[in-house]
């Protein structure tokens, strides 16, 4: 304790570091005058020469805020205390020389030597023994196993439910998952569905290889919708948004090669039924059957349509079957280096002399299927009048959810004077065709189209209707159309050459 008797100071103190004054405020007040005075009248050498009335300094203690720091004290005590501990488990043995050696006999007895057993290698697990007895030779879908999802982890994968059209008739309404990682292509998932399905000893067995199936789409119960074209194998899985598919054997398909034999014309027949066959795998048949076919230098050998009314064009090499809406071909020799026709894109006749002005104006109507990116087709019926072209969505009932992947088409009317062309542009297999309609979009200028499917002789008779139409009631608009289209042919080309 410590005794201090300047009242200055003190006052200062009592001012500064406690409440003087109450909610009256007269405290503070007098308190304030009374000091004032007093020490006034105080002797004012009495006090200390170096003291300036003001309020203690506020000085930050290191210790507040964190961990106080311990004394050196205690700190030795506890190294102390370990130190102690560890001595405790060391335990210190003195060793002497014994004066009583032990015989050699005993010493073998105590220390005897035991012989090694060194083993020939690790002991196989169970699993493994497991594994070894597990016959997995007899599946020739094997290769396809590495698609499987549920041995990869981390990866995207897919899980479809996949209803076998093979299967007895009390398994078919109960599908089979399968789970795939999402960059397969629509192949391995056949492959990896020939793999799961021979896994599981499912019967009947498949025959062949997995081009011979095909994956369809599907209803929640199992019945193929056989309106929607199959899955193009080419494209990975995870491009199509379905989660119930149907695995289709593909039917055996008969083809027709006409060709020049050593005794005239000759014709050779090919029973396919890969679900693609390309034209170069169907030329290697026809010349496995034909070796007498001989290859001439500076010559090769293609196929061609022979069902076209004009010259036709050699097919590409890479062209599928499924592409053409044809049987009947001819072998022909070409030059190397020839450019082959893409079978995609048919050029269209010309329709407009076969039928009257009176019947090319008057309404007609007709049911085809529009296309979208994703091959989904939905039904329309397509008006055609002397004015204008109206497309009206038709209602069908199914349980597939159709919404899912392609958005209602709604009902629009075009005039005459907005539509540019309509054209033949795709032929496919099964005297199905597409047509193409381009129209003008009076928003910005620009150019749409729509793809319209039907079978070959209605897509005819809508190009003959059409291009009649257009004929005589073609505007300025679509002659700038058919003006830069015939530029870009021709810059095109120019550009070939």
């Amino acid at each position: 304790m410590a005794f201090f008797d300047d009242a200055e100071w003190l006052q200062s103190h009592i001012v500064n570091s406690f409440i003087t004054s109450d909610d009256t405020g007269v405290c503070e007040l007098v308190m304030t005058v009374e000091s004032a005075e007093s020490l006034a009248a105080g002797d004012a050498a009495e006090r200390d020469t170096y003291f300036e009335p003001h309020s203690p300094e506020i000085v930050m203690d290191m210790d507040i805020g964190g961990h106080r720091r311990r004394s050196n004290t205690s700190q030795r005590l506890d190294k102390l205390k370990k130190e102690r501990k560890n001595a405790a488990r060391v335990k210190n043995v003195i060793w002497q020389p014994n004066p009583d050696p032990l015989p050699d006999a005993d010493r073998n007895f105590l220390f005897e030597k035991k012989p090694i057993v060194r083993h020939a290698g690790p002991k196989p697990s169970l699993l493994t023994e497991h594994l070894n007895m597990l016959d997995l030779s007899d599946n020739p879908y094997t290769e396809y196993s590495k698609f499987d999802g549920r041995a990869h982890a981390g990866v995207p994968t897919r899980r479809i439910n996949i209803f076998l059209t093979m299967a007895p008739a009390e398994e078919l309404a109960f599908p089979m998952s399968v789970t795939v990682v999402a960059s397969a292509r629509v192949s391995d998932v056949i492959g990896l569905i020939c793999w799961q399905y021979t896994n599981e000893d499912r019967e009947p067995p498949l025959r062949g290889s997995p081009e011979m199936y095909s994956l369809h789409i599907a209803e929640d119960d199992g019945e193929v919708d056989w309106d929607f074209p199959p899955l193009d194998d080419r494209e990975t899985v995870a491009k199509f948004g379905f989660n119930v598919l149907a695995l289709v054997e593909t039917e055996q398909t008969e083809v027709t090669v006409s060709l020049d034999g050593p005794d005239g014309k000759d014709q050779v027949t090919l029973s396919l039924k890969k679900r693609n066959a390309t034209v170069a795998e169907m030329l290697n048949a026809v010349l496995a059957q034909r070796p007498d076919v001989a290859r001439e230098t500076g010559v090769e050998l293609a196929l061609e349509r022979a069902d076209v009314s004009t010259a036709a064009s050699p097919l590409s090499a890479d062209t599928r079957l499924s592409q053409l809406a044809c049987q009947h071909f001819n072998l022909v020799k070409t030059a190397p280096g020839r450019k082959h026709k893409d079978a995609a894109v048919v050029e269209e006749p010309n329709f407009s002399g076969q039928m009257s002005a009176m019947e090319a104006t008057v309404y007609q109507s007709f049911k085809v299927n529009m296309l979208s990116n994703l091959v989904i087709k939905a039904p329309i019926q397509l008006g055609i009048s002397g004015d204008r072209v109206e497309i009206d969505p038709v209602q069908v009932r199914s349980t597939l959810n159709v919404s899912k992947f392609l958005s209602k088409p709604r009902a629009v009317t075009y005039q005459i004077d907005s539509i540019m062309e309509c054209r033949l542009w795709e032929v496919k297999y099964g005297g199905r065709a597409i047509v193409r309609l381009t129209y003008l979009l009076p928003s910005d200028g620009g150019y749409r189209h729509h793809d319209l499917e039907a079978d070959l002789g209605t897509a005819k008779d809508i190009v003959r209707k059409l291009e009649y139409i257009l004929e005589f009631r073609s505007g300025m608009s679509r002659k700038t159309y058919l003006q830069q289209k015939e530029k870009r042919s021709l810059l095109a080309s120019l550009a070939a050459k």
